[in-house]
C-alpha cells in the first residue's frame, strides 16, 4: 500500500490514535488492488468494532444507579424537572403599578411585649415604630 503499510496501520488502530485517509491516499491503495484495499476496510472494521465496545462500556458507566448497581445513592445524579408553566410575557415578581400592601402603624396596639433586656427608650421607640405591637 502507498503510503501506509498494513502493520503500521493496524498499530494506529490498536493505539486508539485516529486513522485518516485523503482521497489521494484511498486512490493510491485502490491502485494497488484488492489485497491493499481488503487489508484497510479489515482495518478499519477493527477499528469500529473497538469502538463500539467503547461505547457500550461508557454508555454502561452512565446508565448505572444506585438502583440498579451497587453504587451509593449519594452518586445518583439530580435530574432537573422542567417547569410546566407556560411562560406569560410579564417579568418576574412584582409588577409595575401594582401598589403593594404592608402593616400599617395603629394607634392603640392589640398587644404589648415588655423587653426586660432594652438598654434605651430609643430603641424601644425603633423597635415599635416598625410593627403594630408596642415593645417595651
Amino acid at each position: 500500500m502507498a503510503g501506509i503499510s498494513s502493520d503500521n496501520s493496524h498499530t494506529l488502530a490498536q493505539s486508539g490514535r485516529s486513522i485518516s485517509l485523503s482521497r489521494e491516499d484511498i486512490s493510491a491503495i485502490y491502485e494497488e488492488g484488492f489485497e491493499s484495499v481488503y487489508a484497510v476496510v479489515m482495518l478499519l472494521s477493527a477499528r469500529i468494532v473497538e469502538l463500539e465496545e467503547r461505547v457500550k462500556v461508557l454508555e454502561d458507566q452512565i446508565n448505572k444507579n444506585s438502583r440498579n448497581s451497587s453504587k451509593p445513592l449519594s452518586t445518583d445524579t439530580f435530574k432537573k424537572i422542567k417547569s410546566q408553566r407556560k411562560p406569560t410575557g410579564r417579568s418576574v415578581g412584582g409588577q409595575k403599578g401594582h401598589k403593594g400592601h404592608a402593616l400599617e402603624m395603629v394607634e392603640k396596639p392589640n398587644h404589648v411585649i415588655v423587653h426586660p433586656g432594652a438598654k434605651s427608650v430609643r430603641k424601644i421607640a425603633e423597635v415599635s415604630e416598625r410593627s403594630s405591637c408596642l415593645h417595651i
